[in-house]
């Protein structure tokens, strides 16, 4: 089975679907939200709540009202087995949010059930449901520069695709929205964590696209292409597949990761600041980055040693109303107890949120052609 906002969609796509109950969640973000969507997402309306835009983006205020139509039945999961195929540490509310913050590149977190519609047409206003509002920390200055924006909400490809996706993809597409979702919250007070969890939701993508997957020796070849050299230098060809197989299994997830994001690369932000605070947009520039960031990642998970300190800095400004640098500036850094060489600090979070939000956008979209049989709508 899909996760619960695919098999709800699914369901209520039926000609005989009735929805048992409907209830409503407000949706917190720290942007300014325009428009609204009443219609084109099957069972689900993003209705704006008209909040006021906070001051200076620092707050987060309810803006979104997402009504839920439940045409799901209402029975017990077997309890006979381990069975965690779809989960992922939310509920349905999650999994909206999570799209939506995807689709649009906003933060966007659920609070509590605010309002339940059963038997009074009117609803009848919650207030048992343990879930808090959402707390946004923020500093003085941002990490994540361009996330307090004024935002159309429209209903939008990819959001109009779910449904057409098979089961499993879209519980990928749900588990990759939701570490993206939590990239976005965290990035401000934990930018390292951000890192990972983007990082982790191309993980996700990646495993789950079939493109993904190369020979042993291509894997070797694009994560380390010195030893790829001299394994090509062995004269056995049997002893030389046997060590590009064994080799490749310790590099293959970051082919994984470097391959996917650059077949689904997205053209570089629209405002960009003076070429040298750019970071190149060519394949071989961007790949080498790729392969720095997952060994930074690998670094943090398996050797406690975070993303170096600028990587997880605010990006500079040069001047105000300027595109904010792309990269840490300046030929080597130190900060807290550690040094890095420009080489080994590539580029800032923003960018490689714009990086990562593209490539699982325009993979999501790629998901269209599934094999369920049901069109978008």
């Amino acid at each position: 089975m899909g996760p619960y906002v695919y098999e709800n969609w699914r369901v209520a796509l039926g000609s005989d679907s009735r929805s048992s109950s409907v209830a409503e969640y407000p949706l917190f973000t720290d942007a300014h939200i325009t428009g609204e969507v009443a219609d084109g997402l099957g069972p689900y309306k993003l209705l704006n709540a008209v909040a006021l835009p906070s001051i200076h983006g620092r707050d987060v205020t309810a803006s979104i009202v997402v009504r839920i139509e439940h045409h799901l039945p209402d029975e017990a999961p077997s309890m006979d087995t381990t069975d965690d195929d779809r989960y992922h540490g939310g509920t349905i509310a999650d999994e909206v949010a999570a799209i939506v913050s995807l689709a649009f590149g906003i933060r966007m977190k659920p609070g509590g059930l605010s309002r339940l519609f059963e038997d009074d047409p009117r609803g009848r206003p919650v207030g048992w449901d343990p879930r808090r509002e959402p707390v946004l920390l923020k500093g003085f200055r941002t990490v994540m520069p361009h996330m307090a924006r004024t935002i159309l909400l429209e209903p939008t490809e990819p959001l109009t695709l779910i449904p057409a996706l098979s089961p499993l993809k879209a519980v990928a597409v749900i588990r990759a929205a939701r570490l993206y979702q939590d990239a976005l919250w965290i990035a401000e007070t934990d930018a390292n964590l951000a890192w990972l969890l983007l990082v982790s939701a191309v993980e996700v993508a990646s495993g789950h696209d079939p493109l993904s997957e190369t020979f042993p020796i291509e894997a070797l070849d694009r994560a380390a292409p010195d030893l790829a050299e001299l394994v090509r230098q062995i004269s056995s060809e049997i002893l030389r597949g046997k060590i590009a197989s064994r080799t490749a299994r310790l590099f293959g997830s970051t082919s994984r990761f470097v391959d996917f994001l650059l077949r689904f690369l997205p053209p570089p932000l629209a405002t960009r600041p003076v070429e040298w605070a750019q970071h190149p947009w060519d394949i071989e520039a961007l790949r080498k980055t790729l392969r720095i960031i997952y060994g930074h990642r690998s670094r943090a998970l398996h050797g406690g040693r975070p993303f170096p300190a600028p990587m997880c800095d605010s990006p500079v400004q040069l001047e105000a109303g300027a595109a904010y640098c792309e990269k840490p500036i300046g030929l080597a850094a130190a900060s807290r107890g550690g040094t890095w060489l420009a080489k080994d600090m590539p580029i800032h979070l923003h960018i490689f949120e714009h990086i990562v939000r593209g490539a699982l956008l325009r993979w999501w979209r790629h998901s269209e052609a599934s094999d369920t049989g049901v069109q978008s709508c």
